[in-house]
C-alpha cells in the first residue's frame, strides 16, 4: 500500500489495491473521495504540494504533477521515481541516474542540473538546500548555483534531513560491526556561501 498525506492533514492518497497506478484523493474530515488521479504506471512514491493543490507520483519513467480536485496530469519530468517539493511547492527536486534536476513542479522545466547520485531528496525548511543520498554518500547542493557543499561517505546512508535554515544536515547510516550491525545518527554543519 502507498499513502501519503498533506502537511496540514486535511488530505489523502492512497494507491486504490489492484491498480497500482490509481490514486485515490481523500478529504480526512469526512472521509470522501474529491479527486482520482490515474497514472500510466505503477506508482512507486506520491507526494502533495505543500497548500494541497498539486500531487506528485513517481513510476518508473520519471515523476508526473497533477491538479486537484480534477486529477489532470499538469506536467511530467523524466528521471527516477523519488522527488521532493520545496517548501513553497513551486520547485521540486527529481531523482535522475547521474544526480537530480531542480524543476518547475507546474511546467516540468528544468531549472537546474545537480550532480550527485541520489535516491532520496529533502529540501530546507527555506529552500535554499537540497539534500540527496544514495547507498552510500549524501550530499548537500544550494539550490541558486546547484553547488556541492558538502559529500559525506558512509557504508550505509538510509535518512537524511536538513536544518530549517540549510545549515546543518542530520544523517542515519548503518554500519557493519563484525558479525552484527548498528545504527549511527551524526549532525554535519554544512559549510555556508562563500
Amino acid at each position: 500500500i502507498l499513502f501519503t498525506s498533506a502537511e496540514d492533514g486535511l488530505l489523502a492518497a492512497a494507491v486504490i489495491a489492484g491498480a497500482t497506478g490509481t490514486l485515490e484523493v481523500l478529504d480526512r474530515s469526512g472521509g470522501k473521495p474529491i479527486a482520482v488521479v490515474k497514472t500510466p504506471e505503477e506508482v512507486e512514491h506520491a507526494a502533495f504540494a505543500p497548500g494541497g493543490k498539486t500531487l506528485g507520483t513517481g513510476g518508473i519513467t520519471g515523476v508526473r504533477f497533477w491538479s486537484l480536485p480534477d486529477g489532470k496530469e499538469i506536467s511530467r519530468v523524466e528521471g527516477g521515481a523519488t522527488f521532493a517539493y520545496s517548501p513553497d511547492g513551486g520547485t521540486a527536486a527529481v531523482a535522475r541516474p547521474r544526480g537530480a534536476a531542480l524543476v518547475d513542479a507546474m511546467t516540468g522545466a528544468v531549472r537546474r542540473e545537480l550532480t550527485g547520485p541520489s535516491t532520496m531528496l529533502r529540501f530546507s525548511g527555506d529552500g535554499s538546500r537540497v539534500a540527496g543520498l544514495n547507498n552510500q554518500q549524501v550530499v548537500v547542493w544550494d539550490v541558486d548555483t546547484g553547488t556541492q557543499r558538502l559529500v559525506l561517505k558512509a557504508g550505509e546512508f538510509i535518512a537524511v534531513a536538513l536544518s530549517p535554515d540549510g545549515l546543518r544536515v542530520a544523517t542515519l547510516s548503518r554500519e557493519l560491526r563484525g558479525e552484527s550491525t548498528g545504527s549511527t545518527i551524526a549532525i554535519w554543519r554544512v559549510p555556508p556561501r562563500e
